[in-house]
């Protein structure tokens, strides 16, 4: 096994261990095109932003992903909406970097109260109790769901995959995408 360390990746803060320069390649592609992508998510919905992140997934890597979007879809602005596509982003990153899976499913549930979403990977999983499994990712999700004023919960069984789900208070009008 190899240590992935280019400059490009480095630069991005990105290493990976790879078997193969197939997986390299995979991966280089994977964070270039969420990096270069991300530029343009602010004029996108939630929803779209999500789904081209889920494609080049696709296209990158031999992993099934599906979205799912429940209830009527509505706004709840610009800024929640870029840092819940962040919490996506980066739950599909993280699932994507340690859990090896095969299926990657992201729902969206929409309904006047508020928005709830539902990342959940097929990978190898972790023990959520084990000290040093709060990374750098985690963290990252977490202090943005207080930005949102939401929550968010990540269960995760060893061998079988990971739930992360975030719930969002609607405090806006409900305006129609």
């Amino acid at each position: 096994m190899e240590l992935i360390t280019s400059p490009r990746c480095l630069k991005l803060g990105f290493t990976a261990y790879s078997h193969d320069c197939k997986t390299t390649l995979s991966c280089h592609i994977l964070k270039h095109n969420i990096f270069a992508k991300a530029r343009f998510v602010k004029h996108l919905v939630t929803a779209d932003a999500i789904e081209k992140d889920l494609e080049y997934i696709r296209s990158a890597k031999e992993v099934k992903c599906n979205l799912y979007i429940n209830g009527d879809e509505y706004s709840i602005g610009n800024e929640k909406e870029l840092l819940v596509f962040r919490i996506v982003q980066e739950a599909i990153a993280n699932a994507i970097k340690h859990a090896r899976p095969t299926a990657i499913d992201v729902a969206l549930n929409y309904a006047p109260a508020g928005i709830s979403v539902i990342i959940q990977d097929n990978g190898v999983g972790f023990d959520t109790s084990e000290r040093g499994n709060n990374g750098i990712g985690l963290n990252n999700m977490h202090v943005r769901t207080e930005m949102l004023q939401g929550k968010i919960s990540v269960t995760s069984v060893k061998e079988k995959g990971t739930t992360i789900k975030l719930d969002i208070v609607n405090t806006t009008e409900n305006v129609p995408v």
